[in-house]
């Protein structure tokens, strides 16, 4: 069995279901957990060196903090204080929590918070904002009271709420995405029988093009009884072909940004027809750059065998835009032969039969860079001067992948693992930065270094997930560059 970022997402928003006594059954299973693994990885992760993980020369790669449960987020203050969040990925609480000097940790907030924590970001006000399932908050230092901005919105499902990045001409912009993995829920989801009424929502009106999608049905003991499920319904909903669905704002599958003065009255989509849109970043120039995983082969609606990874570029003028999921990936329709596998009859067809209102231009827009599949890519910075000819480049970090030993990985190569990759903006060349060239836990190179923070001394702070599924066994880790 593969596992995947999303898979993963889905179970830390069914954790936030389940009672503590379970949630430790489940996260940890016999064996894992051990203290004598999780003390070989401590000691391990303490002598990795720059060149063991590929940084370029000059770089130097140190240990900050270990010990911590699957942190994500992970923020910066002006004063140089480092904060993260262990996620709840892993089944333990999500919390916030202050890194101190020494390498442990101190919790300044934990009531109020839901599985996931995804995202950290100070804003320019100075306050912490927290982006965690389905709401976006800020929170207050002193009393850990968590203040929310912006609640319901549709992330209780394969995908939460992302990454917060906040632009110079004052909007907040995250991500959000789709609720299943390409617009039909099924058997696929692992949320369905604890929240059988989610669905996507499309954020324009579309109308439905697609017949409804047949699978066993969970809910009853017979096991020759079938659900026929319509795109962008609950399991189970048939609408004729041809019906129009309304367009909401809080919508699936989207690039959000707001106003912090006023969250819910100046939400708005700014671009649609992502997957998760996990890393969000704006640069310099006003450009949005945002990081999308790609569907997976698997549910009623296959979706696409070997979906890259992307990147895409944004500015004002794009407002609006659809970039074609659930019925394009990377701008090229699923019903293409080259989303096909060989030797397999296809079963893709589109869900939207209005793609000419949909679009803004002629052409479906086309991402600027993108990655393999099952990559797992996650956060997105920008480097700071300090970083000398690398000053501008993005910074993404990157899940990897968990494959069951025997198990094929997905296109050609090696399983992809824990990485952070440099981006030129100008050109869209990707660099590779940092590999994890062991996973597991006798490696103890960052594992699944998803979360990405720089600080005021021009260090990148680097959350890193840890080995799954062992709790407490994530890291902070710094990266200093070479001195100019």
């Amino acid at each position: 069995m593969r596992f995947s970022l999303s898979s993963l997402v889905a179970l830390a928003l069914i954790a936030a279901l389940l009672p503590l006594p379970l949630l430790a059954q489940e996260a940890t299973p016999a064996g894992e957990g051990d203290q004598a693994t999780l003390q070989r990885l401590y000691a391990a992760q303490r002598q990795v060196t720059a060149a063991e993980v590929g940084l370029p020369p000059g770089f130097r790669i140190e240990l900050v903090a270990s010990g911590i449960d699957a942190p994500i987020g992970i923020a910066v203050g002006p004063d140089g204080t480092l904060y993260t969040a262990p996620s709840g990925f892993l089944g333990g609480a999500p919390e916030i929590v202050r890194v101190n000097a020494d390498g442990t940790t101190t919790v300044v907030a934990s009531e109020g918070l839901q599985s996931p924590v995804t995202d950290l970001e100070f804003g320019p006000d100075g306050k912490l904002y927290v982006s965690y399932a389905s709401a976006i908050a800020t929170v207050d230092l002193e009393t850990g009271a968590i203040t929310p901005l912006i609640t319901g919105l549709p992330a209780l499902g394969n995908h939460p709420n992302t990454q917060l990045a906040f632009g110079r001409d004052g909007w907040v912009y995250f991500g959000l995405g789709l609720t299943s993995n390409a617009g039909v829920v099924g058997l696929d989801n692992l949320w369905l029988e604890q929240r059988p009424d989610l669905h996507d929502i499309p954020c324009r009106n579309v109308i439905i093009a697609s017949p409804p999608y047949v699978s066993p049905n969970p809910f009853t003991d017979d096991p020759n009884d079938f659900a026929a499920t319509s795109p962008y319904m609950p399991f189970g909903k048939v609408i004729p072909v041809g019906t129009r669905l309304p367009g909401e704002t809080k919508c699936s599958g989207a690039l959000f940004r707001f106003q912090p003065a006023d969250p819910e009255g100046t939400l708005e989509v700014f671009v649609w027809g992502f997957l998760s849109a996990f890393g969000v970043a704006v640069d310099d120039t006003g450009a949005v750059w945002v990081i999308d995983d790609g569907p997976d082969a698997k549910g009623s609606r296959l979706a696409v065998p070997y979906a890259p990874e992307t990147l895409w570029r944004f500015v004002e003028a794009d407002a609006g835009t659809w970039t074609g999921l659930p019925d394009y990936v990377a701008g090229i329709p699923v019903t293409d032969d080259r989303y096909g596998t060989p030797g397999e009859a296809r079963s893709l067809e589109f869900i939207f039969g209005n793609h000419a209102e949909l679009l803004k231009g002629p052409a479906t827009p086309r991402p600027a860079a993108t990655w393999r599949p099952h990559t797992g890519s996650g956060h997105i910075v920008i480097a700071p001067q300090s970083w000398g000819n690398l000053a501008g480049h993005l910074v993404i970090g990157h899940f990897g992948t968990l494959y069951t030993p025997g198990q094929p990985a997905a296109g050609t190569g090696p399983p992809p693992t824990g990485a952070i990759d440099l981006v030129d903006p100008a050109t869209a060349t990707i660099t590779p930065f940092l590999r994890d060239p062991a996973p597991g836990p006798e490696g103890g190179a960052p594992e699944h270094p998803l979360g990405l923070a720089f600080g005021p001394d021009g260090a990148l702070y680097v959350a890193d997930l840890g080995v799954i599924p062992l709790p407490n066994s994530g890291a902070i880790w710094k990266i200093t560059p070479p001195k100019s």
